[in-house]
């Protein structure tokens, strides 16, 4: 479908959702128009009302991110892509959603992504954005050091890098209990 279609879609989603806790029963006695949206869905949608769930979308131009930022008002978000995220750095930062980048994109490679650029993760790191870094394929996780070593040499600094394959990622998803690098003692051995 079209971007419109898709903002849209988005939107009735959030919007039905919302309705469903109440107009439920209605619903199941027949008594309210049909929803757009299947049941399974609505309720699904619940928890991320609630802020018990985290809704992550994809978004990599900046007017398509400018929409999320809109439904997302509220909500706990995580974006994926951003390809032009760095044009709403401020945006972004006021808004604390977390931003996913594959650093290893970082450069026009289509419409989606005219914009892009390779300081994207500095240029949002230093306007106080949080900035995960994911290959987005289970086969490509191995380059995930060479893509944090990407946007190091892009401007971000080694430690916002290292965070955002570690703690970042951990936190923005739920977890904030995981991704920590500890130093461990050896017990010593009588």
């Amino acid at each position: 479908g079209s971007r419109a279609e898709a903002h849209w879609d988005l939107d009735l989603l959030l919007q039905e959702a919302r309705l469903w806790k109440e107009r439920r029963p209605k619903w199941e006695r027949n008594q309210h128009r049909p929803f757009r949206f299947p049941a399974t869905e609505l309720d699904a949608m619940q928890p991320v009302l609630k802020g018990e769930r985290i809704l992550a979308v994809h978004a990599e131009r900046a007017s398509d991110i400018e929409g999320v930022l809109r439904a997302c008002s509220g909500l706990r978000c995580v974006l994926l892509g951003g390809a032009e995220a760095w044009i709403l750095k401020d945006a972004l930062a006021k808004s604390e959603i977390t931003v996913v980048l594959d650093p290893m994109l970082n450069a026009p490679e289509s419409f989606d992504r005219l914009q892009a650029r390779p300081d994207n993760a500095a240029i949002l790191a230093k306007a106080g954005v949080s900035v995960a870094f994911s290959t987005f394929s289970s086969h490509n996780v191995r380059t995930l050091r060479q893509g944090a070593g990407n946007a190091i040499r892009a401007g971000l600094s080694h430690q916002a890098a290292r965070v955002a394959v570690t703690e970042i990622p951990a936190a923005a998803f739920g977890r904030p209990d995981r991704g920590h690098r500890r130093v461990h003692k050896r017990r010593e051995v009588d």
